[in-house]
């Protein structure tokens, strides 16, 4: 693994680390049981939305019961795409049958068209064979496929050398020499503001510094594959994105800067639940992981937890020990995108888990 990238600039530069106070009991990120600790891009993504948002999903681990359809829609294209760039000479019909399997698990699958259109099967169907008609010659003759949902670890700190970034590339391709890395996204528009989503972007920008610290110089860019997901069009568009080395030292100092939010609020609520433990008397509402509420309502749609934080100021009321641990119309999530080992010898073995719902 790589420790530095171009012209030998480190990416971990001493002035720039800032120390995280050692929390015993962490309760989010992952573990392992020598001590390595594991942030990826959605629960760090989740602290910069809203942190009352990271505290339901990451530490409570609570979601809604119903599925969302373009999660589902999105993960269904994934796993078509996943074995299209493996295998650039196969047919239409081997390519839409993982979509097809991954649909038929969801709570989707007996819908109506008229239900979910664009976003149905018959619909990814006619994506994907466009998608092959304009990729499928470049993907089989023009590039070289190296990984395919590849996960990574790299380092964050040099004076924490037990912090580390983890995540998994859509794909990881050689053209012309220079490495690449494509990610898959479907939207429903096209527009300036989607193209701009890109850079800064955090889920991106880590990307790049994983990069950078594993392929070197050989690495040029993440390339975003959106397909555009419309009732009346169909189309495509690959945006390239590259960071000087500055901007990847700014990105790793505003994560390690949220890794250092999300410890001192996680003390604040190991705090509180102690002193409940011993007066069995509930502060009226949670001083810990306070609410954003410029993301209640975002782009990307009403925040699923928006009726808890209007009705309830202290979401520790649903114990873990009581009856009514969960929210209606929530369950526990206990899916984990990674199961990390770690070896005596400082290795690590990542085992990612597959598309699941």
């Amino acid at each position: 693994m790589n420790t530095c990238c171009r012209d030998n600039t480190d990416l971990s530069p001493s002035n720039l680390v800032k120390t995280i106070p050692e929390v015993k009991n962490n309760l989010s990120g992952l573990r392992t049981s020598l001590g390595s600790v594991f942030f990826d891009n959605s629960t760090l993504d989740s602290m910069r939305v809203c942190p009352r948002r990271f505290y339901f999903s990451k530490i409570r681990r609570w979601k809604p019961d119903r599925e969302s359809l373009p999660l589902v829609f999105g993960s269904a294209w994934h796993a078509s795409m996943d074995y299209l760039w493996a295998h650039p000479n196969c047919t239409l019909e081997q390519s839409f049958e993982p979509f097809q399997t991954l649909w038929d698990q969801s709570q989707f699958a007996n819908s109506e068209d008229f239900d979910s259109f664009p976003r149905t099967p018959a619909r990814a169907k006619d994506m994907l064979a466009r998608y092959i008609d304009r990729y499928q010659s470049w993907l089989a003759n023009n590039i070289e496929v190296l990984e395919v949902e590849k996960p990574f670890i790299v380092p964050l700190s040099e004076s924490q050398q037990n912090l580390f970034y983890i995540g998994k590339w859509d794909k990881v391709y050689r053209e012309g020499g220079s490495i690449y890395i494509t990610d898959h996204k479907t939207s429903s528009s096209f527009s300036s503001t989607w193209l701009d989503s890109w850079s800064p972007n955090g889920q991106v920008d880590g990307y790049l510094y994983a990069g950078h610290m594993t392929y070197g110089d050989a690495f040029k860019a993440v390339m975003i594959d959106g397909v555009l997901v419309q009732k009346s069009s169909i189309d495509f568009r690959k945006v390239p994105v590259e960071r000087q080395i500055d901007m990847l030292d700014t990105w790793k100092w505003e994560v390690l800067d949220l890794i250092e939010q999300i410890s001192y609020y996680e003390s604040e609520l190991l705090r509180t639940r102690s002193e409940f433990e011993e007066t069995k008397k509930r502060e009226p509402f949670l001083r810990a992981f306070p609410k954003c509420t410029t993301s209640c309502t975002a782009y990307y749609g009403k925040c699923p937890f928006h009726d808890l934080c209007r009705f309830i100021s202290n979401p520790e009321v649903f114990s873990e020990n009581s009856d009514d641990a969960i929210p209606s119309g929530f369950v526990t999530d206990s899916w984990k995108p990674f199961q990390v080992e770690e070896s005596t010898s400082g290795g690590f073995t990542i085992t990612p888990h597959e598309h699941d719902l």
